[in-house]
Parts: C-alpha cells; sequence; structure tokens
C-alpha cells in the first residue's frame, strides 16, 4: 500500500480519537462512573477500554512492548467491570494523558509496517479476522466509534 494510505488511515484515527475525547470532556464529571440501570459499565470505563484495545492492537498483537497489559486486561478487557476494580484503575487525568499521546506513539510504531503479517491472526469476539495491522488499525476505528457511541447514550440515559 501507499505512504498516502497510510497517512490516511493514522488521520482517520486521529480524527475518532479527537470525536471521542470532545465527547468525554463535555460531559459532566459527575457522569463519568455512573452506571445506567441495566449495564455493567460506565463512561470512564469505555474509554479506557477503547485505551487498552488500541494498545492491544498496536503494540501486543504487533509484537511491541505492552508493558502493563495484564493489570489492564483485568480493569478494561473484554468482560470487566468497574464492580471489580480495587483503586488502582487509572483517573480522569491519567487516561487524558495516555489518550492524548497514544496515536502518536501508535503511527511511530506501526509507520511503515501496516502490510506486514501479525505474529498471530487475531480473531474478534464477533468473528472479524485480522492479519496485518492495517486490518487491527482498521477494525480500531470502528471499534473506538462504537464505544464512542455508547459513551453518548449513558450520557443521554444519566441525564
Amino acid at each position: 500500500m501507499s505512504q498516502t494510505s497510510e497517512i490516511a488511515l493514522f488521520e482517520q484515527l486521529a480524527f475518532i480519537r479527537g470525536l471521542t475525547w470532545n465527547v468525554f470532556d463535555r460531559i459532566p464529571v459527575a457522569q463519568h462512573d455512573v452506571m445506567p440501570a441495566g449495564f455493567r459499565n460506565h463512561i470512564r470505563w469505555q474509554l479506557a477500554h477503547v485505551l487498552f484495545v488500541m494498545e492491544r492492537f498496536a503494540f501486543q498483537l504487533c509484537g511491541q512492548p505492552f508493558e502493563d497489559h495484564d493489570i489492564l486486561a483485568k480493569q478494561y478487557g473484554n468482560g470487566s467491570t468497574p464492580h471489580t476494580w480495587d483503586g488502582s484503575e487509572m483517573s480522569v487525568d491519567q487516561l487524558k494523558s495516555r489518550y492524548s499521546d497514544q496515536i502518536d506513539r501508535v503511527r511511530a510504531a506501526l509507520i511503515g509496517k501496516l502490510d506486514e503479517p501479525l505474529l498471530e491472526p487475531y480473531q474478534t469476539a464477533n468473528g472479524a479476522k485480522m492479519n496485518t495491522p492495517r486490518e487491527l488499525m482498521t477494525y480500531a476505528v470502528f471499534h473506538e466509534g462504537m464505544h464512542l457511541s455508547v459513551i453518548k447514550m449513558y450520557s443521554s440515559l444519566l441525564k
């Protein structure tokens, strides 16, 4: 693929990240940790889950170091819930710090490598199969958009 398509993909990642953060930043702090009735997570968990999945996709699955994987997987991985948090979860300030530079770190790690094969093919819980970092990053755009929609819905339910 061309360098232009790489740039376009990273621009899409940065765009959805900006949308997600802008929506989150406008939500009253009092809503961040409230679970709407019938749901098992809250807005802060949604944001942290997106951050965790991007780290996993861009680093761990691409053979790059992901130092705090076990801790983040327990707190923000699929099937996790704030009901089991132990007080060591990321604050909003910590999330903001990691969120703000994540796409730049991903770009630096993956530029020129988007079409290389993954160490092992990856399959999502819903059956999507991915073989390259490009496929993971394309799916990451969808994944973040899906959670952005959940964040907006939770905020509406909590008003």
